[in-house]
């Protein structure tokens, strides 16, 4: 075998504690209250995640911040640097949604004990053009010191195993069961997509909080949702 090579096994097989290079892991949330590092190639193997580090390796220059402020003006969805840099406004709505995802990742967590239900889905109402994406991905954003957080950014026949992966990667067989749950975000994606990605999950019995968006009209009434529908802006 050459050298190249076996180094690199070796590096699998020691884990990311061992090896050296800077750079070389980020880190996850863990359910001792610290963080674990797993080795940035395979969290970034996981092609249809993106994935919330508590302490990501962002661009810090002026130039590469200011160019992220201006498309993110201009309608592109937010990024981690707009996130981290506060260009989003924060929202009327969002201490509701929050308050959802926070319960149901607590009844996931190892103070519940139920076994039997391993997923749960919140479903939030928007009117599009109302910032509903943005409004989501501040809330993973803050929820991602303490839980593992992802955007689903693609769905494929593998999106479940990733998702099962950033989960459980990190924990063994003795700790498995105290495992935190995840949090994703599956937005604007077809429904049909959304709930079959979910009833996989279920099969895989990952435990995972599901944050998905729902499109409606405008003229839709409030008492048809269990969360109160995101709106557009009004002038003030």
């Amino acid at each position: 075998i050459p050298w190249v090579f076996l180094k690199e096994i070796v590096r699998e097989m020691v884990g990311p504690s061992k090896i050296e290079e800077k750079g070389a892991t980020m880190e996850l949330p863990y359910f001792t209250g610290q963080h674990k590092e797993v080795l940035n190639k395979i969290v970034n193997s996981w092609n249809d995640l993106e994935v919330y580090s508590p302490n990501p390796r962002l661009p810090k220059l002026a130039e590469a911040i200011e160019k992220e402020r201006d498309a993110f003006y201009k309608g592109a969805q937010a990024s981690q640097i707009n996130l981290l840099q506060d260009h989003s406004i924060p929202r009327s709505l969002e201490k509701e949604v929050n308050t959802k995802v926070e319960r149901a990742l607590k009844y996931l967590s190892k103070e519940n004990g139920d076994v039997s239900c391993q997923v749960k889905t919140i479903t939030f109402p928007y009117e599009p053009g109302s910032g509903a994406t943005t409004l989501c991905r501040r809330i993973l954003w803050n929820k991602r010191t303490d839980y593992r957080c992802a955007v689903v950014k693609a769905i494929t026949s593998l999106t479940d195993f990733q998702i099962e992966r950033l989960q459980s990667i990190g924990y063994d067989e003795r700790n498995l069961n105290f495992s935190l749950p995840v949090l994703v975000l599956v937005d604007n994606f077809p429904e049909n997509d959304v709930r079959q990605l979910t009833e996989r999950i279920m099969k895989r019995e990952t435990k995972c909080v599901v944050l998905t968006t729902f499109p409606i009209e405008k003229s839709a009434t409030n008492s048809s949702f269990e969360i109160t529908p995101l709106r557009k802006l009004d002038e003030n």
